[in-house]
């Protein structure tokens, strides 16, 4: 099984004001449930500050804040392969930012600079109905999913939009190569 970082949190493109009217704009691939959920907590800490999210592949957050450059919308962006965040730091696309809690991100999942913070590691599965496949017949790791058997059977999340299925297949394509 191969590990990514998904790496991420506070990516300040206006600074850290709780939004200069009172509403915190956040971009991130977490989807809605974790998103709404976060929203609430944060909003329960911080009265007065409306959070505000779109939800969207990393992909998309990407090119959003690359064409956002020169206007800014997002206060935050959440999420995304840490190759993204590398990337969007070399183009000057972040500000950097020192949280009291750096210290405690292994240094490898970090911005040597303070432009972005590693959060978890995302394990990349395949995940199963165990009422419809059984043990005997699991794919037992990529390449087993090119069987004839699995076509038309498996659902992935759309590629162009997710930096982490970009991940995925750029090093299915790398090992191939």
């Amino acid at each position: 099984m191969r590990l990514s970082a998904t790496a991420v949190l506070l990516l300040f493109l206006q600074g850290c004001s709780d939004g200069d009217d009172g509403v915190l704009l956040v971009y991130s691939p977490h989807g809605k449930e974790m998103l709404t959920e976060f929203e609430k907590l944060y909003e329960r800490e911080h009265q007065g500050v409306d959070v505000q999210w779109l939800d969207m592949g990393s992909q998309d957050v990407y090119d959003r804040v690359r064409t956002e450059r020169n206007n800014p919308q997002a206060d935050i962006w959440w999420g995304a392969p840490w190759l993204m965040f590398m990337r969007a730091e070399k183009e000057n696309l972040l500000e950097e930012y020192h949280p009291t809690w750096r210290d405690s991100i292994d240094q490898a999942y970090t911005s040597a600079a303070g432009f972005w913070y590693g959060t978890f590691l995302t394990p990349e599965v395949i995940m199963y109905n165990s009422r419809a496949v059984s043990t005997a017949d699991l794919p037992r790791d990529w390449d087993d999913l090119l069987d004839e058997k699995w076509k038309g059977k498996i659902i992935i999340r759309y590629p162009l939009a997710s930096g982490t299925m970009r991940i995925i297949y750029s090093a299915l394509i790398q090992r191939a190569s």
